[in-house]
């Protein structure tokens, strides 16, 4: 029994690293998703906050919600792996029920988070939502509208042009068409951005074709490949990647549980390696 407890000692030690190590990781990816996305602190905010996620929230409230969130569950976490080894170290009954509480509070709320992402719907609604933003706010390349240089951001960014295609763009009631090259005025069927160009925006460089926003073609442009799925994707990909950090986290913690209650059942038996 004590070379079972001795393990089970060990183990414990081994978890609770990892999750120290983890929470590390969820601190670090929670701070950089609030404070180091488009999504949430650049360009792409006021499209986000314009996108409903299900039927009570939006897309930066959701996502800024799951990073304080991750942040806060990860500082948490941390301590907890802390506290985990002290009380495999020195056992006390009280300190090991502590512990399992505050795991057991710790993956619940990890569960919930996992849940509102699974089931959060992205459909039908932010498609209409997108080309209804597109159609009243977007006014071109060069306007500062912080909707215009959302839209300019995705387009360059994600190698898109409008919703479904460029004819989205059409309906854009703020959007002057008119283009002058070399002294002669054209209009544009396509802004610039959609064009294909090289860098990032804001500071792309000018397309190899200058004629390309007003003949384009799959060759100098990105006019038919719509920006819902690429938006969708992105939504989803982040969605991915908490529910991802998330579960793995839940693992550990739940075989971590396990081996404290293991613990606790042995210090009530006063059965311990010394």
């Amino acid at each position: 029994m004590r070379a079972v407890l001795f393990v089970v000692k060990g183990l414990t030690i081994v978890l609770n690293t990892i999750i120290t190590l983890a929470a590390l990781v969820m601190l670090g990816f929670g701070a950089l998703l609030k404070f180091g996305t488009e999504m949430l602190r650049g360009y792409m905010v006021p499209l986000m906050k314009a996108l409903p996620i299900g039927h009570s929230t939006d897309a930066w409230t959701l996502f800024n919600s799951a990073a304080i969130v991750f942040m806060t569950l990860g500082s948490i976490c941390l301590i907890l792996g802390g506290v985990g080894c002290s009380a495999v170290l020195c056992p006390s009954r009280v300190a090991v029920l502590i512990y399992i509480v505050a795991v057991m509070v710790v993956i619940t709320g990890e569960i919930s988070i996992a849940l509102l992402l699974y089931t959060t719907d992205v459909g039908d609604d932010l498609k209409s939502s997108l080309r209804d933003d597109l159609v009243a706010h977007y006014a071109g390349d060069d306007n500062q509208d912080e909707h215009s240089k959302a839209w300019n951001y995705i387009f360059v960014q994600f190698d898109c042009c409008g919703v479904t295609n460029y004819l989205d763009l059409k309906a854009a009631i703020n959007w002057n068409r008119k283009k002058a090259v070399n002294g002669t005025e054209y209009t544009m069927k396509t802004p610039t951005a959609c064009c294909k160009v090289t860098g990032d925006y804001p500071g792309y460089d000018p397309p190899f074709d200058a004629y390309c926003d007003i003949t384009p073609t799959d060759d100098n442009s990105y006019y038919m490949k719509g920006c819902y799925e690429k938006v969708k994707k992105y939504l989803f990909d982040y969605s991915l990647i908490l529910m991802a950090g998330g579960g793995g986290m839940i693992a550990i913690e739940i075989v971590s549980l396990v081996l404290a209650a293991v613990i606790f059942r042995s210090l009530r038996k006063k059965v311990w390696p010394t």
